[in-house]
């Protein structure tokens, strides 16, 4: 922010970290690559009727 030419800056909160932690995982420990390929997947689905 610029005000009477001075440049002060301000802390931005991040979405991502105030929302950390809010969803529960559906089983514990997680799989995150199992969970990395199901998402792969319906990524390349949407990508093949897409086009």
């Amino acid at each position: 922010m610029l005000k009477d030419n001075e440049l002060k800056s301000i802390p931005i909160r991040s979405k991502l970290e105030e929302n950390s932690g809010k969803v529960a995982p559906r089983r514990k420990p997680e799989d995150f690559k199992k969970i990395r390929e199901e998402v792969e997947k319906e990524i390349a689905k949407e990508v093949i009727t897409s086009t």
